[in-house]
């Protein structure tokens, strides 16, 4: 069984980021997986995405507390 495409909506919900950043990081030239299109619809695997994820994490912003 194949894992059905994630259209550019859900690869952005499945990052856990903005649809713009989506669009930017596939119009870059850059080491973002190459998109398998669909007439015009860019489409991604969850595999594709689990890779870049794994060596660009996710950045966290420093909290700082008030004491």
């Amino acid at each position: 069984m194949t894992e059905r495409p994630l259209t550019g909506a859900e690869a952005a919900e499945y990052l856990g980021i903005g649809i713009r950043r989506i669009h930017n990081l596939n119009a870059a030239d850059n080491d973002f997986p190459e998109p398998e299109y669909t007439g015009r619809t860019p489409t991604w695997t969850t595999g594709q995405l689990d890779a870049w994820r794994s060596a660009h994490p996710a950045r966290r912003h420093n909290i700082r507390t008030q004491s």
